[in-house]
């Protein structure tokens, strides 16, 4: 019954991630993945060129995210650079390299 204190901040780490993406509903997962795929910047017309996405969702997608405060959103001509905030960006990465020494370690 006795866990280490390895096995539960192992726990820990991917729960923070579990508990981020659980606030977001599926499109805005979209979103963060595209973002997180192009180095955490895309074009809203790229990301409604997506599977299951048009520019109604990506739009909606776009504006709840960034009131959640995880995106930033600039003019770009006649579209948008959307761009990832940059705590968000640190926590993502932080996850990413959790799982890969985890995966290493195995």
């Amino acid at each position: 019954m006795n866990e280490s204190p390895n096995n539960e901040n192992k726990n820990n780490k991917v729960d923070c991630k579990t508990i981020f993406l659980n606030f977001l509903n599926y499109h805005e997962k979209q979103v963060i993945k595209k973002l997180t795929e192009q180095k955490g910047q895309a074009l809203q017309s790229e990301i409604s060129r997506m599977n299951n996405m048009g520019k109604v969702k990506a739009h909606r997608a776009v504006r709840d995210l960034q009131r959640k405060g995880i995106i930033n959103i600039e003019k770009y001509g006649n579209t948008n650079r959307i761009i990832l905030n940059e705590e968000i960006k640190k926590i993502l990465k932080i996850w990413l390299i959790t799982i890969l020494v985890f995966k290493i370690k195995k």
